[in-house]
């Protein structure tokens, strides 16, 4: 970063022995050591980020956040937004597309291993054969999407299979010893054991365009088969689309909605938490034709330990429908889980420095 800053002001790239040099002789006129002003320049180039002004607070903060991950850990530049609205010829949390000669996806560094890398790739055109709801721009660029953050779960998961299950025992609160298939129209649309970026034939069941960030087909000890899906949120909010309660009122009824409860519901934010909710169940039943139907059920939003919206809405769909189970993850609470096995303890590492920045920690699992 010293050097960085020196060429702001020098006008060209100093070599290493003259940086050094210029330090030296800077930290004389101001009285005080060159460690000390190496560490100030850190600190205050560290903490100037580019804004866009169309950001929340919270949208800053952790822009800022994957802006320094990419400099100071990937060492590499901004790349061009996904967007031609944007005025900026590059994004903070923007990786480029190619450098030095590299492609983004061929590199795999918007993700956090190489299981999760070797995954993604495998997956995408699976993805796309279903015509589901992948981005590759998001996926391989975009730091502060959630889609990468997903596949990075998922991709080292499923390298990792026996602790996976664990994982989810402890955080679903069931009994889970194997994963599962669920046959839902054949491939690709057939879910096996663990995925990201999975949905059913949408004409089989809600008929929108919902799906699951991640999903989970596995089998209890007790000889019983259960379906897990996931709403992974980072920043990104719950989407207000509209929802025509009128659309939904065979679902609606299965789980126990009416048209008063389900406008409720939308009221407070959750249409989109409430659609997958309905998918969830929909999948359970095995859709309308009743292929393949499951025995239990747990729709779940996985986000940050301090986004009380996310905490807010699935408590708000828990009060309103008795049908499906439904449950808040934390992602500090996640990482603590899965850090509990000493094989993963480094990537738990990593993704807390990326995703968790000062003192974001564990939250309830509800």
């Amino acid at each position: 970063m010293v050097l960085r800053w020196l060429e702001g002001i020098l006008g060209r790239r100093p070599s290493v022995p003259e940086a050094r040099a210029v330090l030296v002789e800077t930290a004389a006129t101001f009285g005080c050591t060159p460690w000390e002003l190496d560490h100030a320049v850190w600190h205050a180039q560290r903490s100037r980020r580019p804004v866009i002004s169309s950001d929340s607070a919270t949208s800053r903060k952790y822009r800022a956040h994957q802006g320094r991950w990419r400099d100071e850990v990937l060492g590499l530049p901004a790349g061009p937004p996904t967007t031609s609205r944007t005025r900026s010829a590059t994004g903070d949390s923007m990786l480029p597309a190619v450098h030095d000669g590299v492609r983004a996806e061929d590199a795999g560094w918007n993700l956090m291993s190489q299981a999760a890398v070797d995954y993604a790739r495998a997956r995408v055109p699976v993805i796309k054969a279903a015509e589901g709801m992948v981005e590759t721009d998001r996926l391989w660029r975009n730091m502060l999407s959630s889609q990468p953050l997903a596949f990075s779960i998922v991709g080292e998961m499923r390298a990792h299979c026996e602790i996976a299950l664990e994982v989810l025992s402890e955080l679903s609160g069931h009994h889970l010893v194997a994963f599962d298939r669920v046959e839902t129209g054949g491939d690709p649309w057939s879910l096996d054991g663990l995925q990201a970026e999975w949905a059913p034939p949408r004409l089989e069941h809600t008929c929108d365009r919902s799906g699951f960030d991640i999903a989970a087909a596995v089998r209890t000890s007790d000889d019983r088969r259960m379906i897990i899906t996931v709403e992974v949120k980072y920043t990104d909010r719950f989407s207000a689309s509209a929802f025509e309660p009128a659309r939904y009122l065979e679902a609606l009824r299965y789980v126990g909605i009416d048209v008063t409860r389900a406008e409720r519901i939308v009221a407070a934010g959750g249409s989109q938490f409430l659609r997958s909710v309905l998918l969830t169940d929909s999948v359970r039943r095995g859709g309308k034709s009743g292929v393949d139907p499951l025995d239990a059920a747990l729709a779940v939003v996985l986000s940050r330990d301090d986004d009380r919206t996310a905490a807010r809405v699935v408590q708000g769909v828990a009060e309103e429908q008795p049908t499906v189970s439904v449950a808040w993850w934390g992602l500090g609470a996640f990482l603590d889980v899965v850090g509990r096995h000493g094989e993963l303890a480094d990537w738990v590492d990593a993704m807390r420095a990326r995703y968790l920045p000062d003192t974001d920690r564990a939250a309830p699992i509800r």
